[in-house]
């Protein structure tokens, strides 16, 4: 009876020995995936970090672009008036000497009419001798 009691005990030691080590087996394996957790909770930490950094950069970039293409558009604002300003200069000055050519055509015509005035008091003098002779 003690034979087959200790057969039985063995038997349920060596069953229990094989219970242990399974268990043994898991712990290892639950410590081991726990590490790794552990491991990729710090990897996701540090990635939220280089995204709130990456995102951060953005802001300055999207700002700088900004800022960028508002000193373009004053710039080009400037450019536009510069460009009016001297397209209206030039046209100023386009009058100006249409004005002078004028003013010159304007002299010339004056002096031909004094001539002509000149010529018509000599033909009025001269027709007033012709009908005086004529009625002598």
């Amino acid at each position: 009876k003690l034979k087959a009691e200790l057969k039985t005990t063995t038997t349920e030691l060596s069953l229990c020995r094989e219970e242990l080590k399974t268990h043994a087996e898991h712990l290892s394996k639950a410590r081991q995936v726990e590490k790794e957790h552990s491991s990729l909770t710090s990897q996701c930490a540090h990635l939220t970090e280089e995204v709130h950094h990456l995102k951060e950069e953005h802001m300055k970039i999207n700002q700088a672009h900004i800022n960028a293409i508002s000193d373009l558009q004053n710039e080009v604002d400037g450019f536009r008036k510069d460009e009016a300003r001297i397209l209206k200069d030039a046209y100023v000055r386009n009058l100006l000497e249409k004005l002078n050519e004028a003013e010159a055509v304007a002299e010339k015509h004056a002096a031909n009419a004094k001539g002509a005035i000149a010529l018509l008091k000599r033909e009025r003098a001269m027709n007033k001798q012709l009908r005086g002779v004529s009625s002598s």
